[in-house]
């Protein structure tokens, strides 16, 4: 198993580690998100098989929900910035992200552009960390 935190803001959907699908175990605890502060949840993931001490894996999860605000005419930003992606601890990660947003609007956020395609009004950005 796995601990992981997010913005209570966020759920959690599908998590893959190494490529096969893991299961997402939630539970609403008030207490337990309480004591940890900062509106972050918790949850485990359990990938099929034993994880081995040393190795090295990558972890994929799908996730959604809103923590973007608004900050005058069509300006928004991440509200919570520390948290709107799972993460444990303060171990750095690199992340490959997509984000699926209005057309209309223009992305900040670093990294190399993977993927820019327009379909149906929606706009789907990938950005990898450049090296």
């Amino acid at each position: 198993m796995l601990a992981f935190e997010i913005s209570s803001r966020m759920k959690v959907g599908a998590v893959r580690v190494n490529g096969d699908q893991s299961e997402v175990l939630e539970r609403e605890s008030l207490r337990a998100n309480l004591l940890r502060g900062g509106g972050s949840s918790v949850f485990l993931i359990s990938p099929p098989w034993p994880l081995e001490p040393g190795r090295v894996y990558e972890v994929e999860f799908e996730h959604e929900g809103d923590v973007i605000q608004k900050a005058g005419d069509d300006e928004y930003y991440v509200g919570a910035r520390a948290n709107w992606y799972p993460r444990t601890g303060f171990v750095f990660a690199r992340h490959d992200v997509t984000f699926t947003y209005p057309a209309e609007l223009q992305l900040l956020f670093p990294g190399a552009v993977k993927e820019d395609r327009t379909e149906a009004g929606l706009r789907t950005t990938r950005r990898v960390p450049s090296d």
